[in-house]
């Protein structure tokens, strides 16, 4: 209950249009995990890719910056009971920032790992600068061209 309760508050201190970006936020998390269970990898990158890009508001019309929705994006995947790892959360992120008229680009790589074997990694990026999926070891990761899957 205490959980419950700390969640509710932290929903309380947004703002209105923080609120609302949630909102669409979780219906995208949702939705993309959903077509990550059902639907080919490529379909749902390029399906993703289609949504992100099918109507973007002005920049400066956008409802928060780039860096609060992914802040954002990151909080609400923490907060339903869903396993959202790094691809839903790097998808709904992008999805989101390009909506809002930021030109986020969509990163995957793969990396080699002697006890882990393959592990693969998505995030997403402005200008350089790795809003979703940051960890430590990203630059051991070596990336995948997108523009043939998009």
């Amino acid at each position: 209950m205490r959980l419950l309760n700390k969640k509710i508050h932290a929903v309380y201190l947004l703002s209105h249009k923080e609120r609302l970006q949630c909102i669409s936020i979780v219906y995208w998390l949702v939705l993309i995990k959903l077509a990550l269970c059902l639907l080919p990898y490529q379909k749902v990158v390029h399906n993703v890719d289609r949504w992100a890009n099918s109507f973007t508001t002005l920049k400066s019309r956008a409802v928060c910056s780039a860096e609060t929705i992914c802040s954002l994006t990151d909080k609400c995947a923490n907060s339903i009971p869903l396993r959202l790892l790094c691809l839903p959360r790097a998808l709904t992120g992008y999805v989101q920032c390009r909506r809002n008229g930021y030109k986020v680009e969509l990163k995957i790589g793969i990396r080699r790992s002697s006890d882990e074997g393959f592990v693969a990694h998505a995030w997403i990026e402005l200008n350089g600068i790795i809003l979703i999926g940051n960890r430590p070891d990203i630059c051991e990761f070596s990336r995948f061209n997108l523009e043939k899957v998009l």
